[in-house]
């Protein structure tokens, strides 16, 4: 049997980000004892990230449920689905399994995780509302939103490689585009929209925020609270999709995929990761 100690050595000389925020002081030690697990169990990297993507597909069902308390622990699914995602990169560089094939199920399974979470809580908002008509074009743009704010970032590299191999067949070599600009919009409308959207939305504050939402409702359920997948699809379906929007849009209009472009292969600067994988 592999010891706990050898995992640990070999899992934090792999790294290739420091895990230094405090999520990730939060969720890494733990997971080395998954990966630990895993590891004696004979599984892959691959394998593990199946199992989240499981994960967070049981938890959309759970999510969709009537009974409070299943759905309590189909937030939580979400920051299981979360915590394997730590674990499913520690398994790969344990059995050096890592490379992109491993990134690409890793994406998928986020991709996956999005879909199901969103589309649980709006078929249970539905349920619980004793399905309104008005409510069902709030769930559709949510889950949109869900889809788009992770693969507007893989259909950006999918584009630029295209890009790249249309060139190469072409035998051309210059440039994309014109740099990217620095501009930032001041309003602080859309500050507000990107904060909420970020706050109640994203994987990284969603984890802890889903499941306060879903405790709050077990304690006030006689005091007439509104159910918080009603609040979070007709959010999702406004404030969320909004923002999603119109980061796509700003992508297009400050030319940041030329200007990725450029920087991944006319450039001999170093990339500053992780911010430019998300065109930052």
């Amino acid at each position: 049997m592999i010891s706990l100690t050898e995992v640990k050595e070999k899992c934090r000389t792999g790294r290739f980000f420091a895990y230094d925020n405090w999520r990730d002081k939060l969720l890494v030690p733990p997971s080395i004892f998954f990966v630990w697990l895993f590891v004696n169990l004979g599984w892959s990297g691959n394998a593990v990230s199946w199992l989240s993507g499981a994960v967070a597909i049981s938890g959309g069902i759970l999510l969709a449920a009537n009974d409070q308390f299943l759905v309590l622990i189909g937030t939580c699914s979400y920051i299981i689905f979360y915590f394997l995602d730590y674990v499913d990169g520690g398994v790969a560089r344990f059995k050096n399994e890592g490379g992109i094939e491993g990134q690409y199920i890793d994406w998928i399974m986020h991709a996956v995780s999005a879909v199901a979470l969103s589309a649980g809580i709006f078929v249970g908002a539905l349920n619980h509302s004793g399905a309104p008509f008005w409510l069902v074009p709030f769930g559709i743009l949510f889950i949109l939103a869900s889809v788009l704010q992770l693969d507007r970032f893989a259909l950006g590299w999918w584009a630029i490689c295209m890009y790249r191999q249309q060139n190469r067949a072409n035998d051309r070599t210059g440039p994309a585009t014109e740099a990217k600009t620095d501009e930032r919009d001041g309003s602080l409308l859309w500050k507000g929209i990107r904060a909420v959207a970020t706050v109640l939305f994203h994987e990284n504050y969603a984890i802890y925020v889903w499941p306060a939402l879903a405790i709050i409702n077990i304690i006030f359920a006689g005091a007439g609270l509104p159910d918080f997948r009603l609040g979070l699809t007709l959010l999702g379906g406004t404030v969320y999709f909004a923002n999603v929007v119109r980061e796509i849009d700003l992508v297009s209009r400050r030319k940041k995929l030329g200007w990725a472009y450029n920087k991944l292969f006319l450039s001999v600067d170093k990339p500053v990761l992780p911010a430019e994988h998300f065109f930052l």
